[in-house]
Order: structure tokens, then C-alpha cells, then sequence
């Protein structure tokens, strides 16, 4: 899926034809917003989405069709009933997983936003069967009791997504080259599903339900294991030809920096990400050998100057 345009196209009142992966987020977000608002009318959603009347129209067709939604009439105080629209049923949902190198988490969404069921399995990237046993424990977590109408399953992890059609995963982190995880999920489930680097993933459900929906650039950026960042430009995510604008974690700041995982000496990543700080801390005995990041978090938070100051450098270089 390609998350361009999410919102609004470039002139209200004309019909602009989206691609199918525009028309899935806009439907989605129509869906989304009848489950945790109730029924509206197509002039509610089309103020409340900001986007054209006609594309609401051409969208909630497409939606009254699948089955998806209904018209619902209210009596009026005069003149001819209003008709709003409303979820077919409450059963809809979604399945969300975040891929780690050493873990995969599972949740299953409600179209109404709610949480239903979560869990965390352990998951070894590195392994030759990791795809298959990604796709064994994706299809265990559904077998678990998911509703009986899923919508899809989306899918966010560290790294570039190219071919958007096939989902093809390159990630230094998981170590994979060239895995076409999108295509091998969707014939094994049976079902849509969405692959994306995790922030641009981030960064989408901000654009269309948090507080970037109210800004047309907005920029987004995660520190963890990798250092990322999801750019929204007017209104659309920024991709970049191969999926990976924003994977910046892998630029080289330092000439003589510390080794990154990637081979390269001196990347953002080697020196501001988890892993970094981690040995930053150690090296200085403020935490032991087997605390992490947890620790240092604690740390810094309960006001330990040297903690404080391993951060403070960290933003410094990436700011």
C-alpha cells in the first residue's frame, strides 16, 4: 500500500479516481470513524475527514456494496428523512503485528478502536525459516479467536518496503534481503494485508487519527534498536523510490564512529540508538552488564546527571 494523498485531494468538489491503495486508507478511515463516532451522514464524514463530498460518495458506495456499512434513516422534524450511515456490524476487526528481531507482537482491533486481544510471542529474525514461522504464529494469533470478519492484517517492522504489490522486506536489523513477506502473507491468510516500515506505518495512523491530522507536513521520528523517521508532505507520506526515505538511522555523522551493524563506521544509529546508550552506560559503570535501557531510562528520569547526560547527547547529535 502506498500511503500518498491520505486525506483530501488537491481540489474540493472534483472526483479524483485514487489508486487502490488511496481509496483502502481513505475507506478505512471512514470505517474507523463510524465505529468509535457512530452513524454520520456523508456531509459528517466529509467535514470530519476533510476530504471532498464526492469522494465520501464514491468511497461509501464502494463500502454500501462489500456489505460493510448501511444506510440508516432518521426522522426529521420536516421534509424528507435523513440518512446516515452506520456499520453493518460491530464484528469488523483488524489484525496489527510489529516484528522485532527477537519478538512479534500481536493485536486485534475493533473497527470501533477498541483493543480486543494482544499478545507477544518470541521470534528469532535471523533464522531460514523465519518468514514461515512468522506466518504460522500471524495465523496461530487469528486461530486464537479472532472475529469472524477481519478486514485485514497490517504489518509494520523495521526496514525498507519496496514493491508495495509484493511487500518486499529489506532490513539490516532482521536480517533480511529481499524477502517478499506481502505476497507469502497474503496467500498463506488468505487475507489483505498491508507490509510497511514501522514508523511510515507510525506516522499514517497519526495522519489519519492523531494529532497530525491536523497538519499537512509533519515529521515523525522513532529511537530504538534503529533510528527512523516517517516525513508527511502535503497531506501524503514520503516513500521515496524504494520504500526508504526516512531510514536515515544508517547516514554517516561521525568519520571515526563506532562500527554499525550495517558495516559501516559512524552511522546515526551506532551512536544514538538503544544499543549505543546501553554501552555508553556501561562503559562508565552507571548500569551493570545485564541491565539495558530500562535501567537508564529509570535512571535519567529519577534525575542522575551522568544518565540525563547520555541522553542529552544523543539528542544533540540527532537534532
Amino acid at each position: 500500500m502506498v500511503y500518498s494523498d491520505l486525506n483530501k485531494p488537491p481540489h474540493k468538489g472534483v472526483i479524483v479516481v485514487a489508486s487502490r491503495a488511496q481509496a483502502d486508507v481513505n475507506r478505512t478511515a471512514i470505517l474507523a470513524h463510524l465505529g468509535a463516532h457512530g452513524s454520520a451522514s456523508r456531509a459528517d464524514l466529509a467535514r470530519s475527514l476533510e476530504v471532498s463530498p464526492a469522494l465520501v460518495t464514491q468511497l461509501t458506495r464502494d463500502l454500501l456494496a462489500d456489505g460493510l456499512i448501511e444506510e440508516r434513516e432518521v426522522a426529521s422534524s420536516g421534509g424528507r428523512p435523513a440518512r446516515l450511515l452506520g456499520l453493518v456490524s460491530q464484528d469488523l476487526a483488524a489484525i496489527g503485528v510489529k516484528v522485532a528481531p527477537d519478538h512479534v507482537a500481536f493485536v486485534e482491533v475493533g473497527i470501533d478502536g477498541v483493543v480486543r486481544r494482544a499478545d507477544v510471542r518470541p521470534f528469532d529474525a535471523v533464522s531460514p525459516l523465519a518468514a514461515s514461522q512468522l506466518i504460522d504464529a500471524v495465523r496461530g494469533f487469528i486461530d486464537g479467536g479472532a472475529s469472524p470478519r477481519l478486514l485485514g492484517v497490517g504489518v509494520g517492522l523495521p526496514g525498507t518496503v519496496a514493491e508495495q504489490g509484493i511487500g518486499v522486506v529489506d532490513s539490516t536489523q532482521l536480517g533480511w534481503v529481499q524477502v517478499p513477506l506481502g505476497e507469502q502473507l497474503r496467500r498463506a491468510l488468505e487475507l489483505p494485508v498491508v507490509v510497511e516500515n514501522n514508523v511510515n506505518a507510525l506516522s499514517a495512523a497519526e495522519q489519519l487519527f492523531g494529532q497530525g491530522r491536523r497538519f499537512d507536513n509533519v515529521l515523525v521520528v522513532t529511537v530504538g534498536n534503529g533510528v527512523g523517521a516517517g516525513l508527511i508532505a502535503d497531506g501524503g507520506i514520503v516513500r521515496g523510490r524504494s520504500g526508504g526515505a526516512g531510514d536515515f538511522g544508517h547516514v554517516p555523522v561521525r568519520e571515526d564512529g563506532p562500527l554499525c551493524q550495517c558495516g559501516n563506521r559512524g552511522c546515526l544509529e551506532a551512536i544514538i540508538g538503544q544499543a549505543a546508550l546501553v554501552t555508553d552506560a556501561r562503559s562508565i559503570r552507571l548500569i551493570g552488564a545485564e541491565e539495558g535501557i530500562d535501567q537508564l531510562r529509570a535512571l535519567a528520569g529519577a534525575g542522575n546527571d551522568e544518565a540525563r547526560e547520555i541522553f542529552a547527547h544523543a539528542g544533540h547529535q540527532l537534532g
